[in-house]
């Protein structure tokens, strides 16, 4: 299931999972769908939905989740040959890490998550699920609230999860507008949208302040050095806070990240406070 993606590749999708376990995930269905460069609107032509064979038994958490049981996948492909399209670069997901994870960590792609960025566009809300924040945007937007309800209540289908994901995501694009010329400036060149989207989204997962432990409210860079000796050494810590412990690290481009991430999203950041604008995106 080894994948690398090809420098000729610049097409940009939405991808969701459905796995066994959220341990160990491995697909039983995936989604994907094409999504515009320009418009950042999802074509819903464009969906394709496979399912694949584990083997393994389907843990009864993630049944209770999508209601794939293992009868459902006898004579499906085994999950080992799934593989994300050749002309595919840009793979944007809500918490498209996991999914990525499942896909067996190809190499090359480059990731743009939903989850982080809502998280930042509209902090204040008491979710940031995706079914969460298509009821949010419906009803900011004034639409309808009971199609929204029916829509929704397949949400655990991959192929209806990446619709609501396309959703939020053309709304994040709006939102997110006049962050661009920042990263810009930060880049130093100019940028398309799905390539401004994927570092807007690396600089939204850069956790700048502590968020748990007695540090909690620390600026990352500012905590103990025996606290970040600590850290380093915990099981599976996370990258972009040890990215924020070490101001950047000592790569050029570690360093340009910590800067966007401070730029957009430090102490005392420019928020995203546009009130949510509809452009025309239809879900089946």
């Amino acid at each position: 299931m080894s994948q690398i993606s090809t420098p000729e590749a610049d097409r940009a999708i939405i991808f969701d999972t459905e796995t066994h376990d959220k341990h160990s995930p491995r697909i039983i269905e995936s989604a994907y769908g094409y999504v515009d460069k320009v418009s950042a609107r999802l074509d819903a032509s464009s969906i394709v939905v496979q399912r694949f064979n584990p083997g393994a038994p389907i843990a009864y958490g993630a049944m209770a989740t999508h209601h794939i049981v293992d009868e459902d996948l006898v004579g499906c492909p085994s999950h080992e040959t799934f593989a994300l399209p050749a002309d595919v670069r840009y793979v944007i997901g809500h918490n498209v890490g996991f999914d990525m994870k499942a896909a067996g960590n190809p190499e090359g792609f480059l990731m743009i998550d939903t989850l982080a960025l809502s998280r930042k566009v509209w902090p204040d809300i008491d979710s940031h699920t995706q079914t969460a924040l298509f009821y949010m945007l419906h009803s900011t937007l004034g639409l309808d609230m009971n199609r929204a309800r029916e829509f929704v209540e397949d949400a655990h289908g991959a192929a209806t999860d990446i619709q609501m994901c396309g959703f939020i995501f053309e709304q994040l694009a709006i939102e997110l507008d006049d962050l661009i010329p920042r990263a810009e400036d930060v880049a130093g060149r100019s940028l398309d949208l799905m390539e401004a989207m994927h570092m807007i989204s690396q600089a939204a997962g850069i956790p700048l302040v502590i968020e748990f432990g007695k540090h909690a409210g620390t600026p990352a860079h500012r905590v103990p050095a025996d606290y970040k000796r600590w850290y380093r050494g915990v099981e599976n810590p996370d990258p972009g806070l040890l990215l924020a412990m070490d101001e950047g690290g000592p790569t050029e481009d570690g360093r340009a990240l910590y800067a966007l991430a401070k730029e957009l999203f430090g102490p005392e950041p420019q928020p995203c406070t546009s009130t949510p604008v509809q452009r025309g995106f239809s879900f089946k």
